[in-house]
């Protein structure tokens, strides 16, 4: 198992109506498979609840946590409860974001208050996230990793007359990650052709 060992938080960890599984909680399911010990961290206590329970179902161990990522303070008792359970944090994977529901639009349609809500999901409590665990990895010694191939996947098929928010918000986490990874030496060869891409 490849997360043998590992403990993750991972932000957005719950389930949004309608078909099929989301990221968020894919992504928690598929870590704990892997072996890590995982925070499911949702604005939606009960949507975190059950997925808790699927991964406890197959054998894995998962928390359940109420965030609202658009409240620095819940997102600070998140990562604090999760580094105080298990001591460390390895993974952080900002799982949430708002579009069309937000009230994502053309440029001439969209307004400042829409532009404020997608602004707070989709960037700021991705680097307030960020702000947070950054000092408990470095304890550590350890690396972040990162994953942002669906990031440069959405920039590559976003609508652009209708959601013009939501894909210069990716553009702005693609930027600060970047950024923030070079600045805390945390690039190395793995992303070299994920940085090309953007760049």
């Amino acid at each position: 198992m490849r997360l043998e060992g590992k403990t993750a938080v991972v932000i957005g960890a719950g389930q949004s109506p309608g078909e099929g599984m989301g990221n968020g909680r894919a992504t928690t399911l598929r870590f704990t498979q892997e072996g890590a010990k995982v925070m499911a961290v949702d604005r939606d206590l009960r949507s975190a609840e059950k997925t808790a329970s699927m991964v406890k179902q197959s054998g894995g161990e998962c928390v359940a946590f109420e965030a609202d990522v658009t409240k620095e303070r819940t997102l600070i008792a998140a990562i604090a409860a999760a580094e105080q359970r298990w001591g460390r944090i390895d993974i952080l994977h900002y799982n949430v974001g708002v579009s069309i529901a937000g009230g994502d639009a053309p440029l001439l349609s969209f307004t400042e208050a829409a532009f404020d809500r997608i602004s707070a999901i989709n960037l700021r409590g991705a680097i307030m996230a960020c702000k947070h665990v950054v000092p408990i990895m470095r304890r550590q010694r350890g690396r972040i990793l990162t994953f942002l191939r669906h990031c440069v996947d959405e920039l590559r098929r976003v609508q652009w007359p209708n959601r013009q928010q939501v894909g210069s918000a990716t553009a702005v986490v693609l930027g600060f990650v970047v950024i923030a990874g070079a600045y805390l030496g945390l690039l190395d060869a793995l992303w070299k052709p994920i940085v090309d891409a953007i760049l």
